[in-house]
């Protein structure tokens, strides 16, 4: 029978070596590790994101705002943005 070991790396460069959960990867310390540092990772890019959103809706805006009659239509043009941005 053969056991998997987890596959974190320690800053010496050796493999942890403790059983690994069954179905994935990494022990039970090494997984939290790992899946704190992946819940950040996905805050830091939806900031990004919301930076982006906020860049091209003022760009919008500013291009648009002249040419547009009316808000309806700005309004439509930002949820289409944010509708590109997001999914």
């Amino acid at each position: 029978m053969l056991i998997r070991t987890c596959d974190h790396l320690k800053e010496d460069g050796a493999c942890c070596d403790s059983t690994a959960l069954h179905g994935r990867n990494f022990c039970y310390f090494h997984l939290n590790v790992h899946g704190r540092r992946m819940k950040m990772a996905r805050a830091l890019a939806r900031g990004e994101a919301c930076r982006l959103q906020l860049s091209v809706r003022d760009a919008v805006n500013e291009e648009v705002a002249g040419r547009l009659k009316n808000s309806s239509q700005l309004q439509t043009s930002q949820s289409v943005t944010n509708k590109w941005l997001w999914n």
